[in-house]
């Protein structure tokens, strides 16, 4: 089986440097252990790239892995809302999801 998350950027870096400093954080449930992993960085950039990598070694762990493309869905402002993400167990489904990835969305009308 094939999945796609969504990952919110924003989600991830709202909830991350306020979990640092609480006993309970959402992101428990996502990433269980992320605190020993993510330390305050310079920024909440390095510190959600640091989560992220977290979450998909975990993700590995289960004989799974995150395709290494990840897509971008972003506002007007061309801000990243969240990305689209693959986990699977197959290398076709990475070619797949690279592939489909690179087109891009078009209006029909």
């Amino acid at each position: 089986m094939d999945i796609v998350v969504h990952l919110s950027t924003g989600d991830i870096q709202r909830n991350i440097a306020s979990g640092l400093e609480t006993a309970h954080s959402p992101l428990d449930n996502f990433a269980p252990g992320w605190r020993n992993i993510v330390q305050r960085q310079s920024s909440k950039h390095a510190m959600r790239d640091a989560f992220i990598g977290y979450w998909k070694n975990l993700v590995s762990r289960t004989g799974m892995h995150v395709c290494d493309v990840m897509y971008p869905v972003r506002n007007s402002k061309e801000s990243t809302m969240y990305w689209l993400c693959l986990i699977a167990r197959h290398p076709l489904a990475d070619k797949l999801w690279r592939e489909a990835c690179q087109f891009e969305t078009r209006s029909l009308f």
